[in-house]
């Protein structure tokens, strides 16, 4: 040991090579195991925000069924739907809270729409 420093003795802790080949085995097949799992997780957490998007557009289209039908039916002539002004703001939705009528309706006639200001 004095001549060569480098050198190991036969009772120095280390790793042989076939060691670190039976660990890097070992986390190849644990890898492998993984993957899979990881790339179903994933799956399916895509899946669920597909679904709650479905589910908000539903119930908008459940909203505006249940506004629609209020509408039509306040309407003195059934053909007539009063239309509201919407305004957006910066991110492109309409805000929450009440909305404004406008004088306008809209008539819902043989074949085409027309737009008729009410007094």
């Amino acid at each position: 040991m004095r001549g060569a420093p480098w050198r190991l003795t036969t009772n120095s802790a280390g790793l042989t090579f076939i060691e670190l080949l039976v660990v890097l085995a070992v986390l190849a097949v644990l890898a492998a195991v993984a993957m899979p799992l990881a790339e179903v997780t994933v799956k399916r957490s895509r899946e669920l925000e597909l679904r709650r998007g479905l589910r908000e557009v539903r119930e908008g289209i459940d909203r505006f069924k249940v506004e629609y039908d209020k509408a039509r039916g306040n309407a003195k002539d059934k053909r007539e739907v009063f239309v509201q002004r919407v305004s957006v703001d910066r991110t492109g939705y309409p805000p929450d809270g009440p909305r404004q009528r406008v004088g306008h309706a809209l008539v819902l006639g043989q074949s085409r729409f027309q737009c008729v200001r009410r007094a």
